[in-house]
């Protein structure tokens, strides 16, 4: 997405440093525990910067909080998220009935 509107970007600014579970089934307690940690920023490409970190879907937000975490204590003077999807409760929708 960056490239196609000319954006500076990095793949190397953020890693995963340890393995979670999935978080499939898991209360947003869980959530937040199993990537509390899991992420690690490299400061010689974020520190002073105004970041965009961009996620397919987002559930509870603990991913998004986790890695923001990573790079804010990195040196990111800021970082905003972008996600494309909202996951909702099994019966979180009600349709009208026919």
């Amino acid at each position: 997405m960056a490239q196609l509107i000319g954006w500076k970007y990095s793949t190397r600014a953020l890693r995963r440093i340890r393995h979670t579970d999935s978080q499939v089934g898991l209360g947003a307690g869980a959530r937040k525990k199993n990537v509390s940690g899991a992420f690690v920023a490299d400061a010689r490409l974020v520190s002073g910067k105004i970041l965009l970190l961009i996620d397919d879907t987002t559930t509870t937000g603990a991913t998004l909080d986790a890695a923001s975490r990573s790079l804010l204590d990195a040196g990111a003077v800021r970082v905003y998220a972008l996600t494309f999807a909202k996951a909702l409760a099994k019966n979180s929708l009600d349709f009208p009935s026919s």
